[in-house]
């Protein structure tokens, strides 16, 4: 089960692109988690079939982000994260567990969530810049886009461990600097990201890592399980690296994630998944299943796989010896 990072790239943009601007429609209906595994919008990011790229700075002028004043604490309940933006920020779209803001000189911060809680570290920040390197191509509609990574850290956001990465980005001579984090929350991974022109300097990467340092963030991720697979009697062994049975926020997702695929978890099945800062992630599901078997010749292995196919729901052909 692995998806591309990022939204489908729409019509590329101008050299304006860095300068704070997003294509087609700015604002739109959020869609899914489910459907949108980066930050909205999801269609094609160029919006609307010949829509021009609209300024961001046109569209926030209309939401007062000139105001000095703090906007109220925002609050994303499916994801417990209650964040105060600085001042200037004013929040454009928001739904339970994903809020996209517009800031001073044309800034903007997207905020969402994929499934798996992922603790992600200094070893995962190829991944991180993978993961907004296509996204930002997506969203501003450049497949030309240059993104540099600049270094990446171990942080604490809300009191949880965290990985931060900055980003330069180039097209057509312009230049950007994006700051993005990635930590857990409770059986899923939060994304965060800034970006703003080269002109905007670090502000507003700054202040919005300030407000997520002091955000609270409720419940706390969970406990993982120790990476063993277990078939209660029959299996107890160890699993391949970044694979570990799911903890109990992440089971039903995992759980609904086999039922799509037309796959039941029965009481001698183990479960696994394995979480990715670029994917969704992958899962494993172990059953134990009784099968009346003789010695075994070639033509009865491959009956033997057949029919271990057809206990575990799975199309012909599915299990090979």
């Amino acid at each position: 089960m692995r998806a591309d990072p990022g939204p489908g790239a729409g019509a590329p943009l101008p050299s304006a692109a860095l300068e704070g601007h997003l294509p087609g429609r700015a604002l739109r209906p959020l869609p899914s988690p489910a459907a949108c595994p980066s930050p909205p919008p999801c269609e094609g990011a160029g919006g609307r079939a010949g829509a021009r790229p609209r300024p961001l700075v046109a569209w926030a002028a209309g939401l007062a982000l000139g105001s000095a004043a703090r906007a109220a604490p925002v609050e994303l309940p499916d994801l417990g994260l209650q964040i105060e933006l600085p001042a200037g920020w004013t929040p454009a779209e928001a739904g339970p567990d994903r809020l996209r803001a517009a800031g001073p000189d044309g800034a903007v911060l997207a905020i969402w969530t994929t499934p798996g809680q992922l603790h992600p570290g200094p070893a995962d920040a190829p991944d991180l810049a993978r993961l907004h390197e296509a996204a930002l191509r997506a969203e501003l509609g450049d497949s030309a886009l240059e993104v540099e990574p600049l270094g990446a850290e171990a942080v604490a956001i809300a009191g949880r461990p965290a990985l931060r990465g900055d980003l330069e980005v180039r097209a057509e001579g312009r230049r950007g600097r994006a700051r993005a984090w990635a930590f857990p929350a409770s059986g899923k991974t939060v994304h965060a990201r800034v970006f703003a022109g080269e002109a905007a300097g670090s502000r507003p990467a700054t202040g919005v890592e300030a407000a997520l340092v002091a955000a609270r963030l409720e419940p706390a991720p969970a406990g993982l399980p120790d990476p063993q697979l277990r078939l209660p009697g029959l299996v107890d062994a160890g699993l391949p690296p970044g694979w570990r049975p799911p903890a109990p926020p992440e089971r039903p997702a995992l759980e609904a994630r086999l039922a799509a695929l037309g796959l039941t978890v029965g009481p001698g099945c183990g479960l696994a998944l394995m979480p990715s800062l670029i994917a969704p992630p992958a899962d494993l599901l172990a059953c134990a299943v009784d099968l009346p078997l003789g010695p075994l010749d070639g033509a009865g292995a491959a009956g033997a796989a057949a029919a271990a196919a057809g206990a575990l729901g799975l199309p012909p052909g599915a299990l090979r010896p």
